[in-house]
């Protein structure tokens, strides 16, 4: 009687494995679709298609300062505003996705970025903070030892909430 609940038990966690094993694998589908869809959508740098797909803001630390004239704005922001830490990080920070899409996407989105995120190592998360679903895209875009000997290496992050059935872009960043 014994072995029989042993085979038993061991049927019952093969078949349990399998079970999670093929829901990680559908998930991971589903998460790697979010992530094609949006590459394909940025690559055609179609705004009216991007901003469908973003939330109505945007968190973007590198749009504040990607050309020479934001970078200066950016440190005389700096020098002059009192509460510029709070000020920077809780409403400049964020932009609309139509500015994000006028202003940035070209700059940013550009081939070899895009060709970096095509071919680079990426890890998909599903995520859930505050009651909201989120979908999180790390890819490393900078290997370690890639910029110096000792370097950390980079990875690119990207949020995706979920409104309604849709996974909408909200937030580039950098890791370093």
């Amino acid at each position: 009687m014994k072995i029989m609940k042993y085979i038993l038990s061991i049927i019952l966690i093969a078949f349990g494995l399998s079970f999670n094993s093929s829901y990680a694998d559908e998930r991971d589908d589903k998460l790697e679709k979010i992530w094609k869809n949006f590459l394909e959508i940025v690559s055609n740098k179609n705004c009216d298609s991007f901003i469908r797909a973003s939330l109505e803001k945007i968190y973007c630390y590198m749009c504040l300062e990607n050309t020479d004239e934001e970078y200066r704005e950016l440190n005389e922001f700096r020098k002059t505003e009192v509460n510029w830490y709070r000020k920077l990080y809780e409403e400049k920070i964020y932009l609309s996705s139509k500015r994000f899409c006028q202003d940035d996407l070209e700059i940013i989105f550009n081939k070899k970025f895009l060709y970096i995120l095509e071919s680079s190592e990426t890890k998909f998360m599903e995520n859930e903070m505050n009651g909201k679903k989120y979908v999180e895209v790390l890819v490393t875009t900078t290997r370690p030892g890639e910029v110096a000997p000792m370097h950390e290496g980079g990875q690119h992050h990207f949020r995706f909430r979920k409104i309604g059935d849709l996974y909408k872009f909200g937030e580039i960043s950098t890791i370093p």
